[in-house]
C-alpha cells in the first residue's frame, strides 16, 4: 500500500490559538507497506513485512520540537504449521529502529512526555486447533 496525505487546517482556532494553515498532527504525507508470504510444501511458512512513514508533527501547533522523525519497521515470522497446530519464532522491529509514536510539550509546566516506539522484539508463538 502507498498512501499520501496533504493536510492544512483552513480555519483553526481554539483557546486564542490560531492554527490556521498548520498541518494536521500525526498525518504522515508519506507512508508505505510491502509484505508477503511464502508457504512451502512441507509446512515451513515465511512472513516478511515492512512499512515506512515520513516524518510528522505530533501536534497541531507544529512545534518541530515534537516533530516525529521518519522510520522504517521490519517484522518477520517463521513457522512450521498442520492442520491441528503451529509452532515458530517472530520478530517486530527486527532492525531494532528507535523511534517516538507520542510527545507532548507543555512548556509553560515544564512537562515533557514522551512515549517511544516498541524495541525490537522476538519470541515463540504457537497455536492448536480444536
Amino acid at each position: 500500500t502507498l498512501g499520501y496525505a496533504d493536510t492544512e487546517f483552513t480555519d483553526f482556532e481554539t483557546n486564542g490559538q490560531n492554527f490556521t494553515g498548520n498541518e494536521f498532527g500525526g498525518a504522515a504525507d508519506w507512508s508505505y507497506a510491502l509484505g508477503g508470504a511464502y508457504f512451502f510444501a512441507n509446512g515451513v511458512e515465511a512472513h516478511l513485512d515492512g512499512s515506512f512513514t515520513n516524518n510528522y508533527f505530533m501536534d497541531a501547533d507544529n512545534d518541530p520540537v515534537t516533530k516525529a522523525d521518519s522510520r522504517f519497521l521490519l517484522n518477520g515470522r517463521l513457522l512450521y504449521a498442520t492442520d491441528v497446530w503451529s509452532l515458530g519464532v517472530f520478530g517486530r522491529n527486527l532492525l531494532d529502529e528507535v523511534y517516538v509514536n507520542q510527545r507532548s510539550l507543555n512548556a509553560a509546566e515544564g512537562v515533557d512526555v514522551i512515549r517511544p516506539g516498541e524495541p525490537r522484539v522476538v519470541g515463540v508463538q504457537g497455536n492448536v486447533k480444536f
